[in-house]
């Protein structure tokens, strides 16, 4: 039982844990630069989890130094090359403070990746000859998942088990505090908001962070849930599951994350697939599903006033009309889809010419400069009414990219106020024409993938993307975001975020245990046959971590949510390892009988 035991404390409580922490994030410090946000940095979701995890998984780690027999398999081998990666990347980080406890509403540095290792080590070791202690771990995540439900269900309809006033005094610091902090919203409610007013029917972040979270998380347990309910034959069992699916099934539809919607019909495709020669015998269960499934859709979109809907149909867009703004010392160059834009700056005027050298036509009225002619009318220049050398370019849209006026040519200003040169960084350029799709996901992949050249084999350290990232692509956020100030916090894809964080070792390393492992549980369950019970959790841990891993395509890895993953990893491939024993030595058995 004390094996299990770290494992269920980071199943069933860890997961709910909210509490904010206030952090300096003085200026030209590392700190604010993975958090330029403002003076100090307002963590709820992850730091305090941070506190639990690190002593559970010491713990765990503790547990399996003085097991006597430990599992030999090749499993160990990306498990040592995941660990060798992190550690040989924090060691050589040139931004050690932030590496070792990470950063900037994340914390997902040294200790925190060192710690999914282990604990994956840890459930690999897990003895699941007991079934009974395998059950009581699969109750516990499927516990926990109720619990984050719980919070966002409530969240999505207004009333937060987190404004009650026990928690709420636990989670937040007084009034004078609060004041002085400033934490990324990301279009998402904060839990101050949460907490302090009613807000309805947004993304929900439930008690991990992010809406994307959210989807992560119970596409990993949704697709335990559906194999354990197709298979389970208990009437009474088979309706509580049912009740467990529904209630996490609603915790992904409040966080209106398509990424964890995708993800959950991935596994859910894979899983028809594999029963494909059983559809007689699970159909009925499997229409049951459907059937509860649509009604919680509707309802819940219908008492939402279809934002639900909205959201799963949400099209924001291509990309942008607009290419690229150079700047030389001659002017700038806008390039466009039809075209490129040559300004020059003049004695009193601007000079605009087209890509053959044609001046092009402008008038001004009441301080705005308007081009003539059909392919530039969406283009114009607003003189600043504060300062004489700035100017306002408009693409059409409600915000504009600030440029100044130098002797030498144009400047822009930066997020801090202050004149900086126009930068274009390397790109994928040929991503331009989408890459306002996925939520702009698009136009960060498009600037991600080009820094795997510096990163290399260990990167630059845990949680430094921020840092990496080119934060002054302020052009390229301009026509993507509509505004040259967002900051970019994460690459929305786990894999990048491996390779770019800790390098390209620890991503082979990771990628050593779940490709095996997928194909591993892809041949034990491609057998059709009355399965053990064991098998039938495999099989779900199977979905549930294929699932997980469609997810990080599109989402990053994060603390509130990973330590589930990797244990389940863990039990996954435990389970998978006495299977092909177990067959192994009933085979043998099945041959002496013959003989």
């Amino acid at each position: 039982m004390i094996e299990v035991l770290p494992l269920i404390v980071l199943f069933v409580i860890y997961p709910v844990i909210v509490k904010m922490n206030i952090f300096p994030t003085p200026r030209g410090s590392l700190e604010y630069l993975v958090h330029p946000l403002g003076d100090a940095n307002g963590d709820f979701y992850f730091y305090e989890k941070l506190k639990l995890l690190i002593p559970l998984a010491a713990l765990s780690f503790l547990i399996y130094l003085l097991k006597r027999k430990k599992v030999r398999t090749r499993y160990n081998v990306g498990i040592a090359l995941y660990i060798v990666g992190i550690t040989v990347s924090t060691l050589m980080s040139p931004f050690w403070s932030i590496a070792l406890k990470g950063g900037g509403n994340r914390y997902e540095g040294y200790f925190a990746l060192l710690s999914y290792g282990v604990l994956a080590l840890a459930a690999l070791n897990i003895s699941v000859e007991n079934v009974k202690r395998v059950r009581l771990l699969i109750y516990s995540l499927l516990a926990g998942g109720v619990l984050v439900s719980i919070a966002g269900i409530t969240e999505f309809l207004g009333r937060s088990i987190y404004k009650i006033p026990l928690l709420a005094q636990w989670i937040l610091p007084g009034e004078e505090l609060m004041g002085k902090v400033v934490y990324p919203s990301g279009g998402y409610t904060s839990m101050i908001e949460v907490i302090k007013g009613s807000p309805q029917f947004h993304n929900v972040s439930a008690s991990l962070g992010n809406s994307n979270y959210s989807g992560s998380f119970a596409a990993l347990i949704l697709g335990i849930l559906v194999v354990l309910f197709l298979e389970n034959k208990r009437l009474l069992q088979k309706f509580l599951l049912l009740i467990v699916y529904s209630v996490i099934f609603a915790l992904l539809l409040a966080s209106r994350s398509r990424a964890g919607m995708v993800a959950f019909q991935a596994g859910t495709l894979l899983l028809l697939l594999l029963k494909i020669r059983e559809v007689r015998r699970l159909l009925p269960s499997f229409l049951a599903l459907l059937a509860v499934s649509i009604g919680i859709y509707s309802s819940m979109d219908y008492l939402s006033g279809g934002v639900i809907r909205e959201q799963l149909a949400k099209d924001e867009g291509a990309g942008s009309s607009y290419k690229e703004l150079t700047a030389d010392k001659g002017g700038l160059w806008l390039e466009m889809y039809e075209g490129v834009l040559r300004i020059k700056r003049a004695e009193k005027e601007l000079e605009i010419y087209d890509e053959v050298g044609r001046e092009v036509i402008f008038e001004e009225k009441e301080g705005t400069i308007y081009l003539k002619g059909e392919k530039y009318e969406k283009i114009s220049f607003r003189r600043d009414s504060r300062y004489q050398n700035v100017i306002h370019l408009n693409l059409g849209g409600e915000s504009s990219y600030p440029l100044v006026v130098t002797k030498g040519g144009f400047k822009t200003i930066g997020r801090d106020g202050k004149a900086e040169e126009i930068v274009s960084p390397e790109r994928i350029s040929f991503l331009d024409k989408i890459q306002k799709k996925g939520s702009k996901r698009i136009y960060i992949w498009s600037r991600s993938i080009p820094l795997l050249k510096k990163t290399g084999l260990f990167g630059y350290g845990p949680d430094t993307y921020p840092i990496i990232y080119p934060q002054n692509d302020y052009f390229g956020k301009f026509i993507s975001y509509g505004t040259p100030y967002m900051f970019i916090s994460k690459p929305h894809n786990m894999y990048l975020q491996m390779a770019i964080n800790t390098g390209l070792l620890s991503l082979l390393g990771f990628l050593l245990v779940v490709i095996p492992y997928l194909f591993q549980s892809l041949k034990i369950h491609s057998s059709v046959g009355e399965a053990t019970e064991r098998e039938v959790i495999s099989l779900g841990i199977f979905i549930g971590i294929f699932s997980y891993l469609i997810a990080g395509l599109f989402n990053d890895s994060a603390v509130s949510i990973a330590p589930n993953f990797w244990m389940v990893l863990g039990l996954g491939m435990a389970l998978n390892i006495f299977i092909v024993k177990e067959r192994r030595e009933r085979g043998i058995e099945r041959l002496k009988r013959r003989v």
